[in-house]
């Protein structure tokens, strides 16, 4: 009795509809990413706070900064200060 299993308990779930999610999710992310790591202009992810999430790889062409160069940039440092607190005013 002691140190011998007793029972054993299973439990299965169907996930096949989560996976199809998934791998439809993933496979819309690598298009986007493609079409976006590959075009001519610049696209820029900001968060709120108008920190950046994400810089595209074209940004080199158009600032010569490379993504991660102008991710480092205050935001408020790259424009004039008419746009950011319109951009503020924006978010808000």
């Amino acid at each position: 009795m002691y140190g011998k299993p007793q029972e054993i308990i299973a439990v299965a779930r169907n996930i096949t509809a989560r996976k199809k999610i998934e791998l439809a999710l993933e496979e819309s992310e690598k298009r986007y990413r493609m079409i976006v790591e590959n075009m001519n202009e610049s696209i820029a992810v900001i968060d709120l706070n108008l920190q950046y999430v994400y810089q595209s790889p074209s940004e080199i062409h158009i600032t010569v900064y490379t993504p991660e160069e102008i991710m480092k940039i205050p935001s408020e440092e790259q424009v004039t200060p008419e746009t950011y607190v319109r951009g503020i005013q924006m978010l808000a």
